[in-house]
């Protein structure tokens, strides 16, 4: 049995064809290109402004050089930080810069240790870490000489535990004085020449 249709209906089903391929091929081929092209426009104006961004930064260096140049022959800006090729030396500096404070203030340093360095903008931040016993009043002497110190000394940590904190409730020795256990850590910036 043959099924056969109207003229109408013919021309009906056709044009609901053509339509349904049209559809398909609209959905299959012409969305997807119509997306990669909005998403190629969103790309290129995003190369745009980071082209604009490099070019003003290229435009500002000169600018900046001269700043760092004039930074660098300002002797009152060099003696603010270390001044070496490697961290690691920059660190020694420190290290020797802290156990000459620590020992003219009367201080005794019982363990010392470099912490990991930081990079902070153009700078590099040094940090040594020292356990120390100290009375009062010559750990007021040291914290002084640290912040007088050139370069730049910062205490960024101090921790002083309680004497004799094993022997809470034991009568202490007469004429010895209790020392303060305590923690420092101490920073500095460096820069390479």
């Amino acid at each position: 049995m043959m099924l056969t249709f109207s003229p109408n209906a013919q021309r009906a089903i056709a044009i609901g064809l053509a339509l349904l391929a049209l559809t398909v091929v609209g959905l299959a081929v012409v969305w997807p290109l119509w997306a990669s092209v909005g998403l190629q426009n969103e790309r290129v104006s995003m190369l745009r402004r980071q082209a604009q961004t490099m070019e003003a930064l290229v435009a500002a260096a000169p600018r900046y050089q001269t700043v760092a140049n004039s930074l660098a022959a300002n002797g009152d800006s060099r003696s603010l930080v270390f001044v070496a090729t490697q961290p690691t030396l920059a660190v020694a500096e420190l290290q020797g810069q802290l156990s000459n404070i620590l020992n003219k203030a009367g201080v005794t340093v019982t363990a010392s240790q470099a912490l990991p360095d930081e990079q902070h903008g153009g700078l590099v931040k040094l940090a040594v870490q020292a356990t120390i016993e100290v009375e009062i009043g010559p750990l007021v002497d040291a914290l002084h000489a640290i912040a007088a110190q050139r370069p730049l000394l910062r205490v960024e940590k101090l921790i002083i535990h309680e004497p004799d904190a094993a022997l809470i409730g034991a009568a202490p020795e007469p004429n010895i004085p209790n020392k303060l256990q305590a923690e420092i850590v101490v920073s500095g910036f460096m820069r390479q020449p």
